[in-house]
């Protein structure tokens, strides 16, 4: 999402490992981390143009897949998990690859 929440891309099946926390007591509530798959492209994170960068939000949705005899026209079934601003990242680069790492904060911190 742009800073103002107008989607700019759809990330999906890119994210490679990922870890999402909720916490009630503190100040903010939600956390994620996120590591996924860059093309160089999309490796400099420092860029403000590029899709991700640290003045970007995301919208995290998890998706499970549908064996229920209804609703059968949705192969996966989407659940939105909240709204993100992401407070750091940093990219490395291995055999396979660029990966990008995003640690981000719920939106109402």
């Amino acid at each position: 999402l742009s800073f103002d929440e107008k989607p700019l891309k759809e990330i999906q099946g890119e994210i490679t490992s990922g870890s999402m926390s909720v916490n009630g007591s503190s100040a903010v509530r939600r956390t994620i981390n996120l590591t996924m798959e860059a093309s160089f492209e999309n490796s400099n994170i420092v860029n403000i143009d590029n899709e991700i960068s640290i003045n970007k939000k995301v919208k995290i949705f998890i998706g499970l897949k549908n064996t229920l005899n209804k609703y059968t026209e949705y192969d996966i079934i989407w659940f939105p998990l909240g709204v993100y601003i992401l407070s750091s990242a940093g990219i490395s680069r291995n055999t396979n690859g660029w990966n990008i790492s995003i640690s981000g904060k719920d939106k109402m911190c």
